[in-house]
């Protein structure tokens, strides 16, 4: 019986790295003898890496992290033209060569030279910041200093802050216009406002604020995951509206959702088209949603639904805070919830092909810095699911 293409690219990348046993290095050869189509998958898959690399079976990759590992991979064989690969490295922490090898050929098949895929059109995730006049700035580049009129972005480690010429007045020049910073799937990132109030996104979040506060209140609008520690100004409230998606710059600051607050440390999620979580962690804050108002205390989440109003309840730090360490914490969750948070940290499509299991329930953890294959294989073997990626790379469920 012939073997499954995950076996096969696994046979391949680790006769690559020299992991095979005797009996596996065989029967790679057999195959790769009595199947035209082998014979020619393990050519494509050996032209993506110089004769050095063969020889050496991969010695580059012993030390690299993840996000260089991808860099490596899409490198330029001399006289081959270059091939532009993405996968799910991007956003993995450092782990074997021949995992990931294995991984990016499993969600990444090789195609006929000339077959458009998924993975050779699909354009790179990248954070942006979106300016009130239409420019778009990519902060995903690494260290830059971005002189925009009289504001000076400091684009480092993943953290956006700004400085204004001390001439300019915050309501000149367009510095109290909205901009918008977007942070795709799969990544997070951190903003430092004008008053020293400090934002970590979460991946999918978008953020519209302006580089200055004019007037007597300082106004943001969240729509996504963030986590807020919101500098005291006790002449200036700090207002955040709650959106699920961002229509406009000025209608977001008139949603059906707010949080007021002098200072104080808070998560807020809205994500879902139908709820908003607000968690407080210190201070206080007042929870404005659909004309009811709620006063919040620390350890006490808030949760609005269109159905329901707002309820409040206590809520635990691990499984609401950890995302901001890269861990997602699910208890009890079922592989409905489970399908619409992978998406957001990894970039993969998710289709559970038996409808009647997306009720079944998980608790466990899943690490943005490994690959998504330990977690699936984690809660395949409690769930008792299987599961595999098509030939677009689409993750599926499936009854074992």
């Amino acid at each position: 019986m012939q073997p499954d293409q995950h076996y096969i690219y696994e046979l391949m990348s680790g006769k690559l790295i020299g992991e095979l046993s005797e009996e596996e290095e065989q029967r790679l050869e057999q195959l790769i003898a009595d199947d035209p189509e082998v014979r020619k998958q393990w050519e494509q898959f050996k032209e993506k890496f110089s004769t050095k690399d063969i020889e050496t079976r991969l010695s580059r990759l012993d030390n690299a992290s993840w996000g260089n590992i991808g860099e490596l991979i899409t490198s330029e064989r001399p006289g081959k033209r270059k091939s532009r690969i993405f996968s799910l490295v991007g956003w993995a922490a450092a782990s074997l060569a021949g995992i990931l090898l294995t991984v990016y050929f499993i969600t990444n098949p090789l195609q006929k030279e000339d077959e458009p895929t998924v993975a050779t059109i699909k354009q790179e995730r990248t954070v942006d910041l979106i300016l009130a006049n239409g420019v778009t700035v990519n902060l995903s580049g690494g260290q830059d200093s971005i002189q925009l009129g009289s504001t000076l972005l400091n684009n480092r480690n993943k953290t956006l802050s700004y400085s204004i010429h001390s001439g300019q007045p915050a309501g000149s020049g367009g510095l109290n216009r909205l901009n918008i910073l977007t942070v795709p799937v799969g990544r997070d990132y951190h903003v430092v406002l004008s008053d020293g109030s400090e934002i970590w996104l979460n991946s999918a979040t978008k953020l519209l604020f302006p580089f200055a506060f004019a007037g007597n209140k300082r106004e943001i609008a969240i729509s996504g995951e963030a986590y807020l520690k919101v500098a005291k100004d006790s002449k200036r409230p700090f207002l955040v509206h709650l959106s699920n998606s961002f229509t406009s710059r000025s209608a977001n600051m008139n949603g059906p959702t707010s949080i007021e607050v002098i200072g104080t440390a808070f998560n807020v999620n809205s994500y879902s088209d139908t709820t908003v979580k607000v968690a407080l962690v210190e201070g206080a804050v007042l929870f404005k949603a659909a004309g009811e108002t709620t006063s919040i205390k620390p350890g006490i989440e808030a949760v609005y639904t269109e159905n329901k109003g707002v309820i409040t309840r206590k809520f635990n730090k691990d499984d609401v805070l950890s995302w901001r360490e890269g861990k997602f914490y699910f208890t009890e969750a079922t592989l409905e919830e489970i399908t619409s948070v992978l998406p957001r940290w990894y970039g993969v499509k998710v289709i559970i092909d038996d409808a009647d299991m997306a009720q079944e329930r998980f608790t466990g953890v899943i690490n943005r810095n490994e690959p998504i294959t330990i977690f699936l294989d984690k809660m395949s073997q409690i769930m008792q699911i299987d599961y595999y990626f098509d030939h677009e790379g689409i993750l599926h469920f499936k009854h074992r």
